[in-house]
């Protein structure tokens, strides 16, 4: 038995030492007594590869490399006793949860903390510490008496109290339940300790142990098993032996604490110590570097030696983190390049994992950088894991949509229909066709109908087509495949009671899909493709997951949970699966925590992120046990982890590693804000640096391309690529940019390379559409083109519009949502389908009693509601509350339209009528140039007539869900011609429809809704508020006469009706909307010349970006196609068309210019 201590101060290279050692020792005797040499976890493949790489040693039977708990293991395997099943922290999880759930009553100070999202967590980790510490349950009791047994409690004393009684009753249930059938890592260690006594297996042994600063009382028990039996114990640590005391302040407070336990430890067994092996690091990491050994000497010095001259240290200030880790990219590719370094020679050392992992993977990509990452990656991600997760929570919120196809786009649901296979096409098209009929729930894909396909929006009144039965074939093939993949889980997982029959479920299900063969063709195919990283995961996501779920068996197999329960302990379970990582390849930087990494020859070291509160860290403050607590509990004689003062004390020591970690250069670095724009300020240790270092190189690293180095930016083709094309904006707006980049351009040049002649040609790119070519116009359009007037208003709007929505058929992906057409479309076959049934009756609409109108608008509704958007009215509570408030609107309109018609002399002669091939009256027609034709076809809501002296006269009225009104700006600029065209077309068919000439007698809009009425004092007064609030828009004949026939109850004053009002002596009052017919003629024509010139452009094949603002108003507001046409007006050549706002007069003489007058 012995005790050695090799000790140094960081950079004495003591791995290097027992290295060396252990060769020799292997050298002499390659089969003598066995050799242990134990290191943390992420240090052992590291220094295993170490011990036989460019050694004389090519291997060995005698020397290993291990981890405390995997030389518990071995131990296992070579005398037995570890026979209980292994629980993980998962396991550990799971059952503190269960164990909480079922004493929830009891507890006192947990009970609303266990509704808290990490709680089970910090709970575990709480049990965790108290194991690591050795105090039982027992230990537990004695702290909680000894605290009665005080007179008197302060009330953090009486919180305290009552957390260590609920955790205790926790921890005394969990060590009940696992005693005799389980063991976790802590207790495992207790077990290996009475192995080790009871078998003396490690007599005559030597051991290493390296890497380590501190151990837990746990660890040190285990240790001391060893050191009473071992044949030698080498301990190495970094400390500074030349100090005799170890006050709190000292740097090497940590390691030397470590020091006196075990000397302590090995005085107490009488176990000899040896002179220790003391090593220096200027004869060794530092020897040839007088720069990093002063740092290292002096890094905590007062006041600060400052080094003169020549200094292997950079300091950058960088604007935020990207530009951080680019810049690092960027010096490591040079010292790759330039100095003859390799990769592996250098390490990056991070505080901030969470910010910067991510940034480093995606740039280091960009410059083909090999990196290995020393972090646990999250499992979650992985679409296995994905699959399971889903799955429970389909089941449990009765299939949604949204859990669906994230399910089906795991990839592990089979194309199992030859004909129409489930791939990913068919699963957008198949989600497109759920978000359009609303399917939500479990019995809209179970039931025995088939999904009906009809390519229709609103009411639905037309016969499906041959097509759409052929897609409607194809949809119900894919929902098949998709209940022939998940319907039996469900129906199996739905039935188990107990969570091994729900496990069970799970991995039948998983069988079923024959998930193991496809992730054995996604390893194949990774490898194939070199990705060995990525291959590898597929198996641990495999092996993970039956891990789990054979640990639920385990712990929870006949207990009966609820399926919510079920799926937080399945997801707490997934949240806490990792993917182990081994480096991947020889050559590659690797990323590490400052505390946690042990790396070993890096020559440059890059520290990132040197802000305050992350050197040193603060400390994070969420455990179950206060600072404060933990004090109290000192004072009882209970002792567990330090506290935050202390860890932030002993955090120093781990700068104090990073910063002397390299023997060659070292690159500190630092943000002045993180990348959502928040400000952060360099740590302290900064300034110290700097005074100790005044002639250190500093930089200052914008975020965009300086002029410093600017060759720097040049590392590969794709990355210099993409600089070469931003530097040649600039230049083309007028910036000077680097002669390197020319000779740049002129490489690329000479490579003839295709992708990058595309990409530079981008330099030159205006955001203007190109015209059509004549050959892409005759394909595109028929000598006749079939077109409305509403298409050709969006065409007035934005020419580009209708270009996406017209020319090229493109539609908004469909919603299962009641919109405002789908409003006003329910309005308007209401009101037709009511005026088509009274004339059927032989009625009119004047003649119709208030019981009437109920029956008719009931009739409509009880038609209409069921074809509208795939009975979308009947989906839910809310949608049947928006039918009645609907049903009352339409109510609320027709008595106003009855009492419009009881008040007018013009009744309706045209209920939806329809102009157009096939349709009443026939198509308006325009002749284009090129020999083309542009057909309008459309249909009238309303066209009501009376006979005046004679004269026949015709009033167009169009119902509006919102209201409207006719302004001659936007008849002038195309944005209203509807109105005109209807009342031209039904002008100028009158003969042949109704038998003679008529004359117009002016448009109207009606608005369909239900108004509010503030405070009517008599029903008089409602009526008379009703009226104006129903008082149509639009404009009228200048024709006294036919105003007469339009209200036949006024004789002076405003028209409760039309949009005219009549003085005493019988003119039209000043806001009368009246226009005299030679007008209403000019605007025909008018509106048929825009039209025709609309339908030259568009089979001319233009192409223009010119949508409209007008009154703070822009065609881009609700268009579907902005991501299309990608306009801006920032751009130069990008700009709204700007519609002037003129009085009607003169309007007017512009239609009579423009028009052909």
């Amino acid at each position: 038995m012995g005790l050695q201590w090799i000790i140094g101060r960081s950079g004495a290279n003591v791995t290097e030492y027992i290295l060396d050692e252990i060769e020799e020792e292997l050298m002499m005797n390659p089969t003598g007594e066995p050799i242990y040499y134990i290191v943390p976890d992420q240090m052992a493949f590291q220094v295993e590869y170490e011990l036989i790489r460019n050694r004389r040693i090519k291997g060995s039977i005698r020397a290993q490399v291990l981890s405390l708990s995997r030389l518990a293991y071995y131990l296992f395997q070579q005398v037995g006793g570890g026979t209980k099943p292994f629980i993980t922290s998962t396991g550990m999880q799971m059952m503190l949860r269960k164990i909480a759930e079922e004493s929830k009553d009891s507890f006192s100070t947990f009970q609303k903390a266990m509704e808290k999202q990490g709680f089970i967590d910090r709970l575990e980790q709480m049990i965790t510490e108290m194991k690591r510490y050795r105090i039982s349950p027992e230990i537990l009791q004695v702290t909680i008496d000894e605290l009665e047994q005080q007179e008197r409690l302060t009330a953090n004393e009486l919180a305290l109290h009552a957390k260590l009684k609920d955790l205790l009753l926790i921890y005394g249930q969990m060590q009940e339940r696992m005693s005799h059938l389980y063991v976790d890592s802590e207790d495992q260690l207790e077990l290996f300790v009475e192995k080790i006594e009871e078998t003396q297996f490690f007599k005559n042994a030597t051991f290493y142990i390296d890497g380590f600063y501190r151990f837990t009382p746990q660890e040190t028990y285990v240790l001391e098993a060893l050191m009473r039996q071992v044949k030698t114990m080498n301990v190495a640590l970094t400390i500074d032996d030349s100090m005799s005391s170890n006050e709190e302040l000292d740097l090497f407070h940590q390691p030397r604490t470590t020091y006196e336990i075990l000397n302590e430890i090995a005085e107490q067994a009488q176990i000899p110590v040896a002179d220790p092996v003391r090593l220096y690091p200027d004869e060794r990491r530092f020897a040839s570097n007088r720069a990093l050994q002063h740092l290292e000497k002096n890094m905590e010095t007062n006041p600060v030696p400052v080094y003169e001259g020549q200094t292997p240290i950079t300091f950058a200030e960088v604007v935020h983190p990207r530009a951080e880790v680019e810049r690092v990219a960027q010096e490591i590719i040079r010292y790759v390049r330039d100095e003859g370094y390799r990769y592996r020679d250098m390490a990056i050392l991070l505080r901030d994992q969470d910010t910067y992992n991510d940034l480093i993977e995606t740039i280091f990509e960009d410059y083909e950088i090999p990196i290995f990452i020393d972090q646990k990656k999250s499992m979650l991600n992985h679409p296995l894991i994905e699959l399971i997760r889903t799955g429970i929570e389909m089941i449990e919120r009765n299939w949604p949509y949204d859990a669906i196809f994230r399910l089906l786009k795991t990839g592990f649901i089979p194309a199992s229909d030859e004909e129409h296979p489930l791939d990913e096409q068919a699963i957008d098209f198949m989600e497109n066709y759920v978000l359009q009929y609303g399917i939500r729930r479990k019995d809209q894909w179970t039931n025995d109908y088939p999904w009906k396909y009809e390519r229709l929006s609103g009411i639905n009144l037309r016969k499906q087509t041959t097509e759409e039965q052929q897609i409607e074939k194809k949809i119900n093939a894919y929902r098949q495949q998709v209940l022939d993949a998940i319907e039996s889980f469900d129906e199996q997982f739905r039935n188990s009671k107990t969570v091994q029959d729900k496990c069970v479920a799970i991995y039948e299900w998983m069988e079923h899909l024959g998930v193991g063969e496809q992730l054995e063709k996604l390893r194949d195919a990774y490898e194939a493709d070199g990705k060995v990283e990525t291959a590898k995961e597929q198996e641990q996501a495999w092996d993970a997951l039956i891990h789990l779920l054979d640990e639920m068996v385990e712990m929870l197999g006949e207990d009966e949970l609820s399926g919510n329960l079920f799926r937080q302990l399945v997801e707490s379970g997934l949240d806490t699966l990792e993917f182990s990582q081994v480096p991947p390849s020889i050559d590659h930087v690797i990323i590490g925590d400052v505390e946690r990494s042990r790396f070993r020859g890096v020559k440059i070291g890059f520290v990132l992120g040197v802000n305050e509160g992350q050197f040193p860290q603060k400390p994070a403050a969420d455990g179950l046990v206060t600072d404060e607590e933990r004090e109290m509990l000192e004072e009882v004689g209970m002792t567990l982890a330090d506290r935050a003062d202390r860890v932030l004390l002993d955090d120093r020591f781990y700068m104090y590693l990073a910063f002397t970690l390299p023997s060659d250069q070292l690159w500190v670095s630092y943000p002045l804000s993180d990348e959502e724009g928040k400000s952060k300020t360099p740590a302290q240790i900064i300034k110290r640096l700097k005074a100790m270092f005044p002639d250190a190189k500093t930089l200052w690293v914008l975020e965009d391309e300086d002029d410093e180095d600017p060759l720097r930016f040049i590392a590969n083709p794709m990355k210099s690529r993409a600089v070469l094309t931003k530097e040649l904006s600039k230049y083309l707006r007028g910036y000077p940019i680097a002669a390197g980049y020319w000779d740049t351009l002129h490489w690329y040049m000479d490579e003839r390379d295709l992708t990058t002649k595309m990409i530079l040609s981008s330099l030159f790119y205006t955001n203007l559409p190109t015209p059509l070519k004549p050959q892409t116009t005759e394909q595109l359009f028929d000598q006749t083109i079939r077109s409305s007037v509403s298409r050709l208003e969006t065409y007035f709007q934005c020419s580009y519009h209708y270009f996406s929505q017209y020319t090229l058929g493109l539609q908004e992906r469909k919603q299962f949502s009641l919109e405002a057409p789908d409003i006003g479309q329910l309005f308007h076959e209401s009101l037709r389908l009511i005026t088509e049934w009274v004339q059927r009756d032989g009625k009119a609409l004047f003649e119709l009693t208030q019981e009437d109108i109920e029956r008719y608008t009931n009739e409509a509704i009880t038609y209409l509601a069921p074809i509208l958007n795939n009975q979308i009215l009947f989906s839910s509570n809310r949608y049947r509350y928006i039918l009645y408030k609907l049903k009352h609107v339409i109510l609320r309109a027709t008595n106003m339209l009855v009492y419009q018609s009881k008040q007018s002399d013009f009744k309706p002669v045209g209920i939806e009528l329809g102009f157009g091939r096939g349709q009443k009256l026939p198509p308006l027609s325009l002749d284009l140039v090129n020999g083309y034709q542009l057909e309008l076809n459309g249909r009238v809501d309303r066209v009501d007539s009376a006979e005046i002296d004679q004269e026949l006269y015709l009033r167009i009225i169009d119902y509006k869900s919102s209201e409207k009104d006719m302004n001659l700006v936007d008849v002038y600029y195309g944005l209203s011609l509807q109105m005109l065209t209807y009342l031209d077309v039904v002008l100028t068919h009158s003969e042949t429809w109704l038998g003679r000439k008529a004359d117009p007698a002016g448009v109207f809009y009606f608005h369909v809704h239900n108004p509010v009425l503030k405070n009517p004092v008599s029903e008089e007064q409602m009526e008379q508020e009703l009226m104006k609030k129903f008082r149509m828009n639009g404009l009228l004949l200048e024709d006294h006469r036919v105003a007469q026939a339009m209200d036949t109850t006024i004789e002076s004053g405003t028209s409760q009706i039309a949009p005219f009002g009549i003085k005493k002596d019988g003119a039209f009052t000043k806001h009368s909307n009246i226009l005299d017919q030679e007008l209403f003629q000019r605007m025909n024509r008018f509106a048929r010349s825009l039209m025709k010139e609309a339908g030259d452009e568009i089979v001319g094949g233009e192409v223009k970006l010119n949508p409209y603002e007008k009154d703070q108003q822009i065609a881009c507001t609700y268009c579907p196609f902005k991501s299309v046409c990608q306009f801006d007006p920032k751009l130069e050549e990008n700009d709204f068309r700007r519609l002037k706002k003129e009085k009607d007069e003169i309007i007017l003489t512009k239609m009579g210019t423009k028009g052909g007058e």
